[in-house]
């Protein structure tokens, strides 16, 4: 019962400040609330709009919702909790489509006991968020941007997990991406644009997985550090694009690389305690791929260059397994391949093909 009535009076604090769907331009709501248990609800219309938002729960839960539709507008969410955190920030949203909001600014720290839950929609373009989420258990968040947007994320999971989902749609979009927790997942899309930039970094006690479609130039510098278990990662990139990857496993790291269109290059570096997986696939013509693996047991690699003028550095260093090599190249190609192992086991097919 006290959780409800925290909640209820929360709700009538912050439809007592916006009475209605409509508000004049440059409206302000500032909101602080304490307690066991607390609620919000704040819906701005017009332009240069301003939220504010400080959510303290001292033994509870904080619930936040944010509808803000217009320009330039703002909102700044901070959330403490002794167990969970759940927060709805929707910025830019027009019935007409044809006058869309821009250059909206979200900011939002959520600190949790047990868990944080997000959900962000900025619609139109020139977007910011800045996320901030630190959790005893679990972080979970959604974000959803338009062109020319830029969203930088730090998720701290301090004994479980970590969960994200972005997609950013349109030209010239940003990611800067920290996740560290006892296992991370995140699927990343930059799609129907060009000039997109992701750089994300995952450290885990236990696992990291890892799924990134980008389309058009777009440039990918991605770092996964599994301090036991694996790494698991996913690219999928489309014409002139470049992949950064790093990899460093206690024990297994596996990636599947996609690149197409022509003029895309890949620079991967693989380190694992027992083994290294990975399978390329480079389609039309200047692709590059420099790929270097180490383990303690066995390395493979599989690598399809489709097209014309393709080049291939492949090195693989395995101190107590062997080596497996196979590259297929289509077009003018070079290829070279250097592998050491210390058992003398290593296995290397390159087929070139006019």
């Amino acid at each position: 019962m006290k959780k409800t009535r925290m909640l209820i009076l929360g709700l009538v604090f912050a439809l007592f400040l916006v009475p209605g769907m409509s508000l004049a331009a440059g409206s302000v709501i500032t909101s602080t609330q304490a307690g066991t248990s607390n609620g919000l609800i704040a819906t701005q219309s017009g332009s240069d709009n301003s939220v504010y938002i400080d959510q303290v729960a001292t033994d509870g839960y904080n619930d936040a919702t944010v509808n803000q539709i217009g320009n330039t507008e703002v909102a700044t969410v901070h959330q403490t909790a002794g167990t969970n955190n759940d927060a709805t920030v929707k910025q830019g949203e027009y019935t007409d489509k044809s006058y869309p909001s821009n250059n909206d600014v979200a900011t939002i720290i959520q600190t949790a006991g047990a868990y944080n839950k997000l959900n962000v929609s900025q619609i139109a373009g020139s977007n910011n968020l800045d996320l901030t989420q630190k959790a005893g258990t679990s972080n979970d968040a959604t974000v959803n941007q338009a062109s020319h947007s830029d969203a930088t994320i730090k998720q701290v999971a301090t004994e479980s997990s970590n969960y994200l989902s972005v997609d950013q749609k349109g030209a010239y979009d940003r990611l800067g991406l920290v996740q560290t927790g006892t296992f991370n997942s995140a699927t990343v899309t930059q799609e129907n644009g060009s000039v997109n930039t992701a750089d994300i970094s995952q450290i885990a006690e236990l696992d990291n997985y890892l799924y990134v479609h980008q389309n058009g130039v777009a440039d990918l510098d991605l770092i996964q550090k599994a301090e036991t278990l694996n790494n698991y990662a996913t690219v999928v990139q489309g014409w002139g694009d470049k992949a950064d990857v790093n990899q460093k496993a206690g024990s297994y790291n596996y990636l599947d690389v996609n690149q197409s269109g022509g003029g895309n290059i890949l620079n991967l570096t693989q380190k694992a305690g027992t083994s290294n997986d990975a399978t390329v696939k480079q389609s039309g013509n200047l692709n590059t791929a420099d790929i270097t693996q180490r383990a303690d047991f066995s390395n493979y690699l599989d690598v399809n260059q489709s097209g014309g003028e393709n080049y291939l550095l492949a090195r693989q260093y395995a101190t107590g397994g062997f080596n497996s090599l196979t590259a297929v190249q289509a077009g003018g190609m070079s290829a070279t391949v250097h592998q050491t192992a210390s058992s003398g086991n290593n296995i290397a097919t390159v087929t070139q093909l006019k």
